[in-house]
């Protein structure tokens, strides 16, 4: 299970996935204080969720020019965030990534990678979506300048699906992000299509602001993500229309990008 495991994340590490990135926001109740790490760009601090039950960690990064201004800064809120992903962990990966483009965002790495299975899916992604945009988004904005018209919420794999289910649970009325990005999505579910369903025919006609992307790099979740892909991309639904998609097909690529964070760093707007 180990070796299937590190095989899948090495896959995932490979994948080219183009994915479009906006910005966030956030707060929280039974936060506790922040604590410095010795990267004096990353903070850590820990959330008590009323909503889930459980205690989160979070690691968070200030891009170099956090200090110098007033300036406020989108926002990736990324699950996962303290995943074992090859090479350096999810958070790490994603950190030196965008040091490395010199991109200026704040980068909020969401632990408690152990109740994936449970925070994720559903029903359990219900109580998991109210902590973020309930206790985890206001704790962010009420501690940092987040800028709460470019959030983006990031999610590879199960996480990827939970993307979507977040989208699901909030258009048309109270949307919480700017942009949902779902890698190798785990669109393993039946419920998925049903939900995909009801969502067209909830928001009918209305204009969604926001846009979604379902982006696939590896054979992992080949199948499914094929399929919903195809669910949600061919509806005549003019709200649908207005959501921005993009579904890449890589197998036939010479070379695989990297990771998918690579991928969503290369096109976040500035």
């Amino acid at each position: 299970m180990r070796k299937q495991a590190h095989r899948f994340a090495g896959a995932l590490q490979m994948a080219c996935a183009c994915l479009i990135f906006a910005a966030l926001a956030a707060y929280a109740g039974g936060t506790k204080a922040q604590e410095g790490t010795e990267d004096t760009s990353v903070t850590l601090a820990t959330v008590n969720s009323v909503q889930t039950g459980a205690v989160y960690k979070l690691y968070i990064y200030l891009p170099a020019s956090y200090e110098m201004g007033t300036a406020t800064y989108p926002v990736i809120y990324a699950t996962d965030g303290d995943s074992a992903f090859p090479p350096e962990g999810r958070f790490v990966n994603f950190t030196k990534i965008l040091q490395r483009r010199a991109i200026d965002a704040i980068l909020v790495g969401i632990g408690g990678t152990v109740r994936r299975k449970k925070d994720y899916v559903l029903p359990g992604a219900m109580a998991y979506h109210e902590f973020i945009t309930r206790e985890l988004i206001p704790f962010i904005e009420s501690h940092f300048r987040a800028d709460p018209k470019r959030r983006i919420l990031s999610g590879v794999s199960l996480g990827g699906s939970f993307v979507v289910t977040s989208l699901f649970l909030e258009a048309p009325n109270t949307l919480f992000f700017s942009h949902y990005v779902s890698a190798e999505g785990s669109f393993f579910q039946p419920s998925f299509i049903a939900q995909e369903q009801k969502f067209s025919s909830t928001i009918g006609s209305k204009s969604i602001p926001a846009t979604l992307i379902l982006a696939r790099g590896s054979v992992s979740n080949k199948v499914q993500q094929q399929q919903f892909s195809a669910a949600i991309g061919t509806k005549s639904n003019l709200a649908m229309a207005n959501l921005a998609r993009d579904f890449r097909e890589a197998t036939k690529a010479p070379r695989w990008i990297r990771c998918t964070d690579e991928c969503s760093a290369a096109t976040m707007p500035t």
